[in-house]
C-alpha cells in the first residue's frame, strides 16, 4: 500500500482499503469462494504468467 501512497494514487488506496473491509465481513464459504475465484481470474488476466506450463487456454 505504501507504493500507492508514494505514487499519489490515494483513490486506489481507498479502493484497496474498502476491498479489505468488505473481505473481513464475508462469512459465507460460498461467497468467499466466489470472491476468491473472481479476483484470482482478474489477477491472472491483468498479470499473466509468462512461460507457465499450466495454461488453461492451451488445448
Amino acid at each position: 500500500m505504501e507504493m500507492l501512497v508514494e505514487e499519489g494514487k490515494a483513490r486506489d488506496l481507498q479502493d484497496v482499503e474498502e476491498l479489505l473491509r468488505c473481505w473481513e465481513r464475508l462469512k459465507s464459504p460460498v461467497f468467499i469462494d466466489l470472491v476468491c475465484r473472481f479476483y484470482g481470474e482478474l489477477c491472472n488476466d491483468m498479470f499473466p504468467a509468462t512461460g507457465d506450463d499450466d495454461d488453461d487456454t492451451a488445448g
